[in-house]
């Protein structure tokens, strides 16, 4: 207060603030957009020719078509393939067919038709039926993926200043008092950001915030929902089901994951969470399943799968994700029960990647030298509890730009 001027003069800190994320849209400004049609598609022609007289020429051709009609909120979408070969001809394959209408009021879609389950917690399959799931796209753009919630709290009018891997991402200016942002653009999986808080008088105070992402990982306060009821097609014996899962994030360090899936004799249960820290992103997942099969009857077990992600600056090396996933005797994804259950019926034998699994191990990672280019390596390795043999994949790369 200045009684001489008779002047009041407040200051609110940011905190207390009605602060909008960049790239907000109020949601009486959205739009359905124009009524329209369209078409997508990729082909390909294969031939191969032979000089010997006997010997049959090769004649083959592919082409895949996606398209859609929009009409208001509602829009229907396709997804075909068109296969051609000499010796038997041509066919036509419908492999998705929905409707689908966006709800904003929910921040979801929904979704009816010809339809594929995310596959994110739980074996990804081919259904009939209805599916209702939050849609990030929403979300503005700086709100979606993962990024930290940066706190602290500012002496006077001051300027806050947020780096990663030595790139500054992000500035703000704050008045005086406890400051939040919320609003990062996710950048990478990981990476430490570095926070400068400059004052006005000249001082400058600086403090890290871990940042180590897995996909699962969420923002604090933000949750994701999907729901989905149907009856499965292509995917052995047919059967009706339903899956639901539910993700949270609780605070900069924990995410909460849940799930659950029900079938005919089938139940499988979900839970697990995401660990971020200054030694990484730690994510787990404990998957308990019953199911009754044909020749054994009922039978349940439990699948573990752990995830990690780091950078190390130091060396600029990234692993992007290693995971481990072992299963006991019992467990059983639902398409290999679905797949199992066919085979009885008709006297053949079922196999799939996923089937009688004990383990598995994934590991991606890279390795940044600057103007010398990148070194990139991927693997995985899984062993069977049924006889067959360990099955091991190794991929290693180099990248660089080159100008001329």
């Amino acid at each position: 207060m200045n009684l001489p001027q008779l002047r009041l003069d407040l200051s609110v800190p940011q905190l207390a603030m009605n602060n909008l994320p960049r790239g907000y849209v109020n949601p009486d400004d959205l739009d359905a957009g124009a009524s329209i049609g369209f078409i997508n598609y990729i082909a390909n022609y294969y031939h191969v020719s032979y000089s010997e007289e006997n010997v049959r020429n090769q004649d083959s051709s592919w082409a895949s078509f996606s398209g859609g009609i929009n009409l208001g909120k509602w829009q229907y979408r396709q997804l075909s393939n068109l296969n051609w070969t000499r010796e038997s001809g041509s066919e036509w394959k419908n492999i998705r067919s929905y409707i689908q209408r966006p709800l904003p009021k929910l921040g979801s879609q929904m979704s009816m038709g010809e339809l594929i389950t995310s596959g994110r917690f739980f074996s990804g399959l081919n259904y009939n039926g209805v599916s209702l799931e939050t849609d990030d796209r929403m979300l503005p753009d700086s709100m979606r993926g993962y990024a930290p919630v940066i706190r602290g709290v500012a002496a006077t009018n001051a300027k806050v200043s947020v780096r990663q891997n030595n790139q500054e991402i992000y500035q703000t200016t704050v008045s005086p008092g406890a400051f939040e942002i919320t609003d990062l653009y996710p950048t990478s999986f990981s990476g430490d950001l570095d926070v400068t808080i400059t004052e006005a008088d000249g001082s400058i105070s600086q403090f890290s915030v871990p940042f180590s992402a897995v996909p699962e990982s969420m923002r604090p306060g933000i949750s994701h929902f999907n729901m989905e009821v149907g009856k499965t097609r292509d995917s052995g014996d047919e059967s009706l089901f339903g899956d639901i899962t539910w993700q949270h994030g609780l605070s900069n360090t924990v995410t909460v994951n849940s799930g659950l899936r029900i079938a005919d004799a089938y139940q499988a249960a979900m839970l697990g969470g995401v660990y971020g820290s200054w030694l990484g992103a730690w994510g787990m997942d404990v998957t308990w399943s019953r199911a009754s099969l044909p020749d054994t009857g009922y039978t349940e077990g439990w699948m573990t799968h752990l995830s990690w992600s780091k950078t190390f600056q130091a060396t600029n090396t990234t692993v992007s994700l290693a995971g481990y996933r072992y299963s006991t005797s019992g467990y059983r994804d639902l398409s290999d029960v679905l797949g199992v259950r066919e085979a009885a019926r008709s006297g053949s034998d079922w196999q799939s990647t996923t089937y009688q699994q004990q383990s598995r191990f994934d590991i991606s990672l890279s390795q940044s030298m600057g103007d010398y280019g990148n070194l990139f390596l991927s693997g995985s390795t899984q062993n069977y509890r049924d006889g067959r043999t360990r099955d091991t994949q190794l991929q290693f790369g180099y990248s660089n730009v080159f100008s001329v």
